[in-house]
């Protein structure tokens, strides 16, 4: 997964950030539409997420702003072929080496073939992240994604741990852990499974 995350500041301490996300796929007897399992490596559709995050003079932060979805012309076997847009909110807390919160999105269809789903989505995301002094983080969330046409909910539980590392005066982290399905659209994912992820910190 890459998923940089790009802050701008707009004076008086309020943030706009802009956060792309591009996942790389591998899919293990995968059931599809068709009737057929299918196995292989892939891309996901695309997502941007981004938010106005005015300054609260607290550890506070919250944020709200547009939410895009692009099937970035993948076949359907790693996610939907429709388009999807509407908004994206946070609230988090940052208290000591803890930050805890919960990320949420409200996505429609704007079209696309609809044989591999939909983007008529609910999307609600908590989470907690505790971080050590030498930049090591330990996280545990869970991505509940309800689907108003299937009338299902995917919801996989993420447990994992990352490192920031500085490049070239450049900050990245990068972190991997195991997943596992506490509930699954049809012919989704479903058990255990594991993610890597790569972000990139662009300072202004």
């Amino acid at each position: 997964m890459f998923q940089p995350v790009a802050p701008f500041n707009l004076g008086g301490g309020d943030v706009f950030i802009v956060r792309p996300i591009v996942a790389g796929v591998r899919e293990t007897s995968i059931q599809g539409p068709t009737g057929q399992a299918y196995s292989g490596y892939g891309i996901a559709s695309v997502t941007l997420e981004s938010f106005y995050a005015p300054n609260t003079n607290s550890s506070w932060i919250w944020g709200i702003g547009p939410y895009a979805q692009s099937p970035s012309g993948n076949s359907g076997k790693f996610g939907s072929q429709q388009t999807g847009a509407g908004v994206t909110a946070v609230v988090l807390n940052r208290d000591g080496p803890w930050t805890y919160g919960a990320l949420a999105y409200q996505s429609w269809n704007m079209g696309g073939n609809p044989t591999y789903g939909t983007q008529n989505n609910l999307y609600g995301q908590p989470f907690v992240t505790y971080t050590t002094k030498e930049a090591w983080s330990f996280a545990a969330n869970m991505e509940a994604s309800y689907n108003y046409d299937a009338h299902r909910t995917s919801n996989p539980l993420y447990v994992g741990a990352s490192k920031l590392m500085v490049i070239d005066g450049v900050p990245f982290s990068f972190g991997a852990g195991p997943i596992y399905y506490l509930s699954n659209t049809p012919g989704g994912p479903s058990g255990w499974g594991a993610r890597a992820t790569a972000t990139l910190v662009i300072l202004n």
